[in-house]
């Protein structure tokens, strides 16, 4: 057996989703768990739309199954977000301190604008 085959390993994650939606039908819990396998390997793959697509479907597969307040719906919120952290755009934050370094120092040289509000006081007050 080959270690570190990122394909292979992604072609099997796909066929395990597959047997198990067969098997034991589309909204299983067994399916939201490699959904979850799956959406790790992808996330690690750098693939992120894919990890979201998996987690997404992980997520909605535990909610039916098991209810909103179930700890394995906070766990799928967990990974969802995880994913949802890396795809988010930078010119999207609300703060150019949140964004990549390279678009943090565009912005300062390129802006006249007050970023103030983006940091917090570190001096002490007597």
């Amino acid at each position: 057996m080959e270690l570190g085959n990122k394909a292979r390993a992604e072609k099997l994650h796909k066929a395990a989703v597959a047997v198990l939606e067969h098997n034991n039908g589309e909204n299983d819990l067994s399916v939201a768990a490699a959904l979850d396998a799956r959406g790790e390997l992808l996330l690690k793959a750098h693939r992120l739309s894919d990890a979201e697509a998996c987690y997404t479907r992980a997520l909605r597969i535990k909610q039916v199954a098991v209810g909103d307040s179930h700890p394995a719906v906070a766990a799928a919120l967990y990974n969802l977000a995880n994913v949802l952290d890396h795809v988010r755009s930078p010119l999207a934050s609300p703060c150019p301190t949140h964004a990549p370094m390279p678009l943090l120092f565009s912005v300062f040289h390129s802006s006249s604008s007050n970023f103030s509000h983006c940091f917090r006081s570190t001096r002490r007050k007597p």
